[in-house]
């Protein structure tokens, strides 16, 4: 994509489906045929979507066409600002932001270096999850990840959210459209980037994720510790990168571990 990161990497694993082909082992659990396909039982009690006659739905989906621009310019000079404001390393916030580095190594298994040195094996960047009852693997109060970082809200995995995470899942199919930015040159030419997203139902899957998960301020349930500390107040606000921000009311929190 425009904005330098590495996509996709990472897809559901669909009951009954092979492996997803060309993108990293996804670790979290196996989502129902249900979930994707018209006709098969779905997460929610295993209800079965489709229309009558069944033979007009069996084995199709809904989707969502998308085109987001990408103000790449108006991006970068964001990042430098706000890291100075923020006295962190510019790319450290950007992978703050998204919640990956740029490279595709995931804040929560790398959260000094895009570059880890050994590398990540590639079974291993999709083999986590926010929450953990490893102190040493536990990020529910977002120190690594923030709360508000791009993907956490689009896929939150096990932790406490609204509507619950690991569930919801969606196909992505994304391409990039408009010139490549040349950082040197900085223009405003359209670019941006085509989305697809792939599910059986729009309003519990891909519209529920763009609402409840990206946009609501109120996206974390419970944010406490495995040990029962109690809640940090005010680390949600929204998605930072594709949610409706308004410079008044919306908020991205970074937050320090405690010393």
């Amino acid at each position: 994509m425009h904005f330098g990161y590495r996509d996709n990497i990472s897809q559901p694993t669909v009951q009954g489906a092979p492996p997803p082909k060309r993108v990293l082992p996804d670790r979290q659990p196996v989502a129902p045929t249900g979930e994707l396909l018209l006709g098969y039982p779905s997460q929610n009690r295993g209800a079965i979507l489709g229309v009558t006659p069944p033979a007009l739905s069996q084995n199709s989906s809904f989707a969502a066409f998308r085109l987001l621009e990408q103000d790449v310019a108006g991006f970068e000079a964001w990042l430098t600002s706000a890291a100075q404001e923020a006295g962190i390393d510019r790319e450290l916030l950007a992978a703050k932001v998204c919640w990956r580095w740029r490279s595709g190594a995931p804040l929560v298994l790398s959260p000094d270096t895009g570059t880890p040195d050994p590398p990540l094996a590639p079974e291993r960047v999709n083999d986590f999850d926010y929450v953990s009852a490893d102190p040493a693997l536990d990020d529910t109060f977002g120190h690594r990840c923030p709360i508000g970082s791009h993907i956490r809200r689009t896929n939150p995995r096990g932790a406490a959210v609204i509507a619950g995470g690991s569930t919801h899942r969606i196909v992505r199919r994304a391409m990039p459209y408009g010139p490549p930015f040349d950082p040197a040159h900085p223009d405003d030419a359209p670019r941006g980037l085509v989305g697809w997203f792939i599910c059986s139902d729009l309003t519990n899957s891909f519209e529920l994720i763009m609402s409840q998960w990206v946009n609501d301020s109120a996206f974390v349930r419970s944010v406490r510790g495995p040990d029962g500390a109690n809640p940090v107040k005010n680390i949600s606000g929204q998605d930072v990168l594709i949610g409706v921000n308004d410079p008044q009311t919306s908020s991205f929190t970074l937050t320090s571990p405690p010393t």
